[in-house]
């Protein structure tokens, strides 16, 4: 019998020309998967500040 547990499941998809800062203190629940074509921004994960400048 086939499994029906979902192994791989897409909570939001989102794309935004100039997004506003986000603040996020709790963190967000799910796993992201963050893809840049051109422009600059950061992000921080425990305290380490990733950027595209």
């Amino acid at each position: 019998m086939p499994s029906t547990a979902q192994q791989f499941q897409i909570k939001s998809i989102g794309h935004h020309e100039d997004q506003e800062k986000l603040d996020r203190p709790q963190g967000f629940p799910y796993y992201h998967g963050l893809q840049t074509f051109a422009g600059d921004g950061e992000f921080a994960l425990e305290g380490k500040k990733y950027g595209r400048y």
